[in-house]
């Protein structure tokens, strides 16, 4: 049985992702390392067969970006040679490095694009990546997380339906409760199925 969970990106991420041009296109990747920002799947579980939820927080409102279905988790200089097929020379540079010239040479990459403070990849299908799916205000109280110990809780910081301080969601990959999880699916498809396109983070 597959285990679902969080993954927060930071909105300058988000926006780097929509300049991209990657919104509507399937989320294949979610990097991970040590770093509190993008923290790694498999400290917290998360294995092939797993689900991750990519979340973020703007004007007090919850975004799902996507759905990923872990088909492997890779360490990132594997990524690097036999996914994005990269020269060795690339490679050989520390990611700070590299992220800036994969921006600037090829921007198209988009979340695919490794960034600094990682080490390790999850790769998979999953959904088309949205900017307009958001968590209702009536359902955000429903939605529950799961600590190491088992033990569920609520976003933190909530209050009226809205999100005041995305604090409590940073820093760790959550587990989700299974009702939270098909919560999110739902929302994913039928923010696909209405396609407008309009609206979004930024």
């Amino acid at each position: 049985m597959s285990t679902a969970f969080t993954t927060y990106w930071p909105m300058d991420y988000v926006s780097r992702i929509k300049k991209a041009g990657d919104v509507g296109s399937p989320l294949k990747v979610v990097f991970g390392g040590g770093h509190s920002s993008f923290p790694a799947p498999t400290i917290y579980g998360a294995k092939a067969g797993d689900v991750l939820f990519p979340i973020t927080v703007t004007r007090k409102t919850l975004h799902i970006i996507g759905q990923l279905e872990i088909e492997s988790i890779i360490p990132i200089e594997q990524y690097l040679k036999d996914v994005l097929q990269l020269p060795e020379q690339l490679c050989r540079l520390n990611l700070f490095d590299l992220t800036q010239q994969l921006e600037t040479k090829q921007p198209e990459l988009g979340h695919r694009a490794p960034h600094d403070c990682i080490y390790e990849a999850a790769m998979g299908n999953g959904s088309p990546i949205s900017i307009t799916c958001v968590v209702p205000p009536v359902l955000i109280d429903t939605v529950r997380l799961v600590n190491r110990k088992g033990e569920s809780r609520s976003i933190p910081y909530v209050s009226d339906g809205l999100v005041h301080k995305s604090f409590g969601l940073q820093g760790h990959c959550y587990r989700l409760c299974d009702n939270t999880a098909a919560l999110f699916s739902r929302l994913l498809v039928e923010a696909e199925s209405r396609k407008s396109g309009e609206g979004g983070l930024c």
